[in-house]
């Protein structure tokens, strides 16, 4: 079960085989802190998954996977057994709460939904936010077993890119794609990967921040120009909104997918990639 309704949620908030996150992430420029809005109003329940720390902090690129001893140990301490149904959501409606949804994934974890409209639905629907710290009881046993073939890296995607034998799509701004406008990190240059298609993650939602239907997602996936086919490798700025991406490919049965984790933060720094431009 890809999503779940904010009714459903609703009824089911006290459920024991449920683990609410919220795994808000807020764009470095913005100037916001997750953590401290989480504390001031979040779903009843919910456990905040912070995405910059529930990383590989040791490669020096932002949230990169976390390594599976590292996810596990975390998973214990925050409670969170196999068994539990994982509903995940975030501020914006449909943004960061893939990254974590895809995340539980790659490390083995079945039962896992984002909250269709997230956050920002449940407040419009005058459902109730807490600021009470949620209890924790840790557990014990939780191991993640990282799907490899999930997620590439810098070094797989030039190989990839030279064999010609992947596809890429790119969750970034049609603008930040062509080479048009610049990139938010000082120093890259904007563009793209050869073979490489554009399908910004923003298209993927509705205004009220719910995911759009399996038919509107098939359409702008034609639109792209991408073969839903054939191998894809999902990317965006630093890997946050290329799980959008997966989220959406997933959901409508595409196969054969991965999430260049790096993203065009790493590739258009490395002097061996070719950037594409236009």
């Amino acid at each position: 079960m890809h999503l779940v309704e904010t009714k459903w949620l609703s009824e089911n908030l006290d459920s024991p085989n449920i683990k609410i996150i919220d795994a808000t992430w807020h764009m470095p420029n913005m100037a916001k802190n997750a953590a401290r809005d989480y504390a001031e109003a979040h779903i009843l329940n919910a456990l905040f998954f912070d995405t910059d720390k529930i990383a590989d902090t040791s490669i020096n690129l932002p949230h990169m996977l976390p390594k599976a001893d590292f996810f596990s140990a975390t998973m214990n301490k925050m409670g969170i057994s196999h068994e539990h149904h994982i509903i995940i959501y975030d501020a914006y409606g449909f943004f960061s709460s893939a990254r974590a949804w895809w995340t539980f994934k790659t490390m083995g974890h079945e039962k896992v939904s984002i909250l269709n409209g997230g956050l920002k639905k449940w407040v419009a629907e005058w459902r109730k936010t807490t600021s009470t710290t949620t209890k924790i009881v840790s557990t014990k046993g939780y191991k993640a077993i990282i799907n490899q073939a999930a997620v590439k890296n810098i070094d797989q995607m030039h190989t990839h890119l030279n064999n010609n034998d992947i596809q890429t799509l790119d969750a970034r701004s049609a603008g930040r794609f062509s080479g048009k406008d610049p990139e938010p990190r000082a120093g890259l240059s904007s563009g793209h990967m050869p073979n490489g298609f554009n399908l910004p993650f923003t298209s993927l939602a509705n205004a009220d921040g719910t995911l759009k239907s399996q038919d509107q997602i098939t359409a702008l996936l034609a639109e792209s120009g991408v073969d839903t086919q054939e191998p894809i490798v999902t990317t965006c700025g630093s890997g946050i909104t290329a799980a959008n991406l997966w989220f959406a490919l997933d959901y409508i049965g595409a196969e054969n997918l991965a999430l260049y984790d790096g993203s065009w933060t790493e590739y258009a720094a490395d002097a061996d990639s070719v950037i594409v431009k236009g």
